[in-house]
């Protein structure tokens, strides 16, 4: 249960972080997912952060941010934006993606 607690934690952390920065980081991370591996209390944990649109429309992203708790991935937290956010930091229609 501990891990799960942990994995959770470090899932909010990452997309208040990535949420609350320039969107310049989600067009960053929806173009190519990233991963990175903090340890915590002596594990190490894998964190994939990801975003794309959520909807065949294209009018929201979504963030998300997902960890591997040692034992199996568990998507703990996503939000959203509008798509509209990331033509514009693009200068284009769409995203590419």
């Amino acid at each position: 249960m501990k891990r799960k607690s942990t994995a959770r934690q470090i899932a909010k952390d990452r997309l208040r972080e990535i949420m609350s920065g320039d969107k310049a980081r989600v067009l960053q991370i929806f173009k190519k997912r990233e991963y990175e591996f903090p340890i915590r209390d002596g594990v190490e944990y894998q964190v994939e952060m990801s975003a794309g649109y959520d909807f065949k429309k294209k009018e929201l992203i979504r963030v998300e941010v997902t960890v591997d708790t040692g034992e199996r991935w568990e998507k703990y937290e996503c939000d959203f934006i509008d798509a509209a956010d990331l033509k514009a930091l693009e200068g284009k229609k769409s995203p590419t993606r």
